[in-house]
């Protein structure tokens, strides 16, 4: 359930960042227990602030920004691609 809701909310956002992915991972947990969704589960709040951690590592892993390489170095890759160059 949490998983599910975490995953979709961090993936319809435009330009997510770490700080908006964990504010969103804590809004979503913390409305579920205050609707009482987990009161009829042996989760501890110790428990849930792990899942959370684990969310938001995960989360994070998955919208990293990427390096981005000199317009040199991707051509070089291409042209190495485009001749069959191995780089032996």
């Amino acid at each position: 359930m949490l998983a599910d809701s975490v995953e979709a909310a961090v993936k319809s956002m435009p330009k997510p960042t770490p700080l908006k992915v964990e504010a969103v991972v804590q809004k979503i947990i913390r409305e579920r227990l205050d609707d009482g969704q987990f009161d009829e589960c042996n989760l501890t709040l110790k428990d849930l602030n792990k899942v959370k951690n684990s969310f938001i590592k995960v989360l994070g892993g998955m919208f990293h920004n990427r390096i981005e390489y000199p317009e040199n170095v991707l051509q070089e890759i291409e042209r190495k691609k485009t001749n069959g160059d191995s780089g032996k």
